[in-house]
């Protein structure tokens, strides 16, 4: 019987044979959708993520501008009672409080000074230790507090409504209802 001589093939032969073309094909038809689609993807999902982070954030602009708004409003209606001793309207102004949302405090300042508080009563303390300027404000002011008088660990919204000369109500958001 006659046989032929084998070799053995060498890698040069394996790379080039019909097989190797084969998968190297397959792999290539494989692969090659999935990294054209990476690009576009991505494009689509940040794009998605950026549309999505600003209705998010125009939700929570209205929000805070409801709260604010509805403060506002609350501390108009407090402002009535600003020049008048805090003995005779310490249970209106708890009513008030009691019955509106987000808030939990309430002051009167007269002569920029802390004079009336719903919950101690008649004071006499300077505004600064409630994180404001020493001059009350002529005009309704919104702006971020360290804390506030019932929560000092917790930063806060503090809003003011002036009624002329250093005179007007003051009450705080609770930073607890802004993150929420």
């Amino acid at each position: 019987m006659f046989k032929l001589p084998l070799s053995k093939p060498t890698p040069a032969l394996i790379a080039s044979g019909p097989r190797f073309g084969r998968i190297l094909i397959i792999l290539f038809a494989t692969v090659l959708p999935a990294l054209l689609m990476v690009p576009p993807v991505h494009i689509m999902s940040s794009q998605r993520a950026a549309g999505e982070a600003a209705v998010t954030a125009e939700l929570v602009r209205r929000q805070i501008e409801n709260m604010a708004r509805s403060t506002l409003n609350t501390l108009e209606m407090a402002a009535a009672l600003t020049n008048r001793p805090c003995s005779k309207i310490q249970s209106e102004l708890q009513s008030i409080v009691t019955l509106r949302p987000y808030l939990r405090g309430l002051l009167l300042i007269q002569d920029h000074r802390v004079s009336c508080s719903v919950l101690h009563g008649s004071l006499d303390i300077p505004l600064s230790q409630y994180s404001l300027p020493d001059q009350f404000p002529d005009k309704p002011v919104v702006r971020p507090l360290i804390g506030s008088p019932l929560a000092p660990e917790r930063p806060a919204l503090g809003l003011t409504f002036s009624v002329g000369n250093g005179n007007g109500p003051l009450t705080s958001i609770d930073g607890q209802y802004i993150h929420d």
